[in-house]
């Protein structure tokens, strides 16, 4: 296999992780939002919110550097 044609699976596979942590990343703050609305401990919520923003800072810094070694 060439190694474009690798470089173009690895920038895929990184576009369907981002595609996948921005569901998530609305999802968790959906759930932080009801959280504080009800009046529950939000705390945990919250810290796992900024884990799943990081692995998204990630997965597009990942992606960055593909589009990089593409060009």
């Amino acid at each position: 296999m060439s190694q474009r044609i690798e470089q173009i699976r690895r920038l895929e596979r990184a576009e369907r992780y981002i595609a996948v942590g921005r569901e998530r990343i609305s999802r968790q703050r959906d759930n932080v939002v009801q959280l504080e609305r009800e009046g529950v401990d939000h705390q945990s919520a919250q810290h796992f919110l900024s884990c799943l923003l990081e692995i998204q800072a990630a997965h597009e810094k990942w992606r960055k550097a593909i589009i990089d070694d593409i060009e």
